[in-house]
């Protein structure tokens, strides 16, 4: 029996623009959305699916399949979540390990370096950086420059 990556990551947007917390799960040949009081929002099996693309706007973004056989590459996708740019990193990792996979065939860990966040705000670090520009006291950061 093969083994299955299970790879997770937050969303923070409800499918109505609310914020909340849920997150994403691909385990296997599935993709789940799910909230913490537990309700699924969205569940598909990958073998329908094409690609995911993340589409991100000022503020704001949200992850979308793409299903197999879609005549129109410009109309509408499913979209699976919606999220914050608090989320951004940690989404467009799930979605490099999903495209690999629908494309090999081969499932993959994400790359958790992609992911770093400001363990007191929750916010993504810019890359390269290993302190938070919004939690660090703004007369240290004028000391430095």
């Amino acid at each position: 029996m093969p083994t299955h990556t299970i790879n997770t990551v937050p969303f923070d947007l409800s499918p109505s623009g609310q914020l909340c917390y849920g997150t994403l799960c691909w385990k296997g040949g599935a993709l789940t959305a799910t909230l913490e009081s537990g309700e699924e929002t969205f569940h598909c099996s990958l073998d329908d699916v094409e690609e995911l693309v993340q589409r991100t706007d000022i503020g704001c973004g949200r992850l979308e399949v793409k299903y197999k056989g879609q005549q129109n590459p410009d109309a509408d996708c499913g979209t699976v979540a919606r999220f914050t740019m608090s989320c951004v990193n940690g989404v467009g990792e799930l979605c490099k390990a999903v495209n690999f996979y629908l494309k090999t065939g081969r499932e993959t860990e994400l790359d958790r370096e992609g992911i770093n966040r400001c363990p007191k705000c929750g916010r993504s670090l810019l890359h390269g950086l290993s302190t938070c520009l919004f939690c660090t006291e703004k007369r240290y950061i004028w000391r430095r420059a």
